[in-house]
């Protein structure tokens, strides 16, 4: 079990570099065609880039810490960085679309057509395409080693190619209606794609907000994790009185199970043992990271 989660976070750990390298890459690009050009699409586009540097160096730090041990300050372990980074995420993508949506709307009322549309294009297409890839490499990841964190960045880096490769396709008709002298449709092209992408992405986030902050808040886990852990819990009822009390709790990879059995008042301790040792096995099989309490209620016979 150690060796394996030992393995998951170097290559976790490899994918955040990767992120962290390419992230700045990108937003240095995109920051500097969106100031050449004047275009509120690209600058949007680099503000979630720098989001997205922010994140993969916020990611590194999580990482190494929710594979650490519990201590004397943390005495349930460092797994609810996991929920809090992914909420931090939710909050700045959900605040770059606010603030893009803001200065669109800027742009329409006094319109005001972009310097070029050329530069635009193919840094759009430029990021679109490694972010495109950087997505995929951390969605296998992510399923290799079961992180909710990697599938949150895989998502915002997914979100982020999408809107590079939309807004190529903006620039692009931009570009071709500048050509053919439609300036009055020109002025409006930057600042009406940029609000509809924005609006078009806020949703996601706040979904992952609001599944995270339950976590956060210790909220049961989701439906199928508790039929899951609710058809265990059966399967071993069958051994004991009844079942008096179950609490149970996610937080990112791990699964935190408290369930008290009810059980005759002369069953032995070695009796106990074997029947907790069984429960914790089974419930091992289906959550290979896990933190399980079991103890009994004795009840006459």
């Amino acid at each position: 079990m150690t060796i394996i989660r030992e393995q998951d976070k170097k290559v976790e750990s490899t994918a955040a570099v990767v992120s962290m390298v390419l992230s700045v890459v990108i937003f240095l690009i995109t920051l500097a065609a969106g100031i050449v050009s004047d275009s509120i699409a690209l600058l949007l586009d680099a503000s979630m880039g720098f989001i997205i540097v922010f994140m993969a160096f916020m990611l590194r730090f999580s990482i190494q810490k929710i594979h650490m041990p519990p201590d004397q300050f943390f005495n349930f372990g460092y797994e609810k960085f996991e929920p809090f980074t992914a909420v931090i995420q939710g909050i700045a993508i959900v605040l770059s679309c606010v603030f893009s949506s803001y200065f669109a709307i800027q742009d329409i009322v006094h319109a005001e057509d972009i310097v070029r549309y050329d530069i635009p294009m193919y840094v759009s297409l430029f990021s679109g395409t490694v972010a495109l890839l950087n997505a995929f490499f951390l969605r296998r990841i992510s399923r290799a080693t079961h992180s909710t964190v990697l599938q949150v960045s895989s998502l915002h880096w997914l979100m982020d190619g999408s809107l590079s490769f939309a807004m190529c396709a903006g620039f692009l008709f931009g570009f071709m209606m500048h050509r053919l002298g439609y300036f009055h449709i020109t002025h409006y092209v930057d600042p009406v794609m940029a609000l509809v992408l924005a609006c078009f992405f806020i949703g996601m986030p706040l979904k992952l907000i609001r599944h995270n902050v339950r976590e956060l808040l210790d909220a049961t886990p989701s439906r199928e994790v508790r039929s899951e852990i609710e058809t265990i819990v059966e399967k071993h009822k069958a051994r004991s009185f009844g079942i008096r009390s179950i609490r149970m709790r996610r937080a990112g990879e791990k699964v935190f199970l408290n369930v008290c059995f009810e059980i005759y008042g002369h069953t032995t301790m070695v009796q106990a043992q074997e029947f907790a040792e069984s429960f914790e096995k089974d419930i091992a099989a289906h959550f290979p990271r896990y933190d399980v309490i079991v103890y009994f209620y004795p009840k006459s016979s």
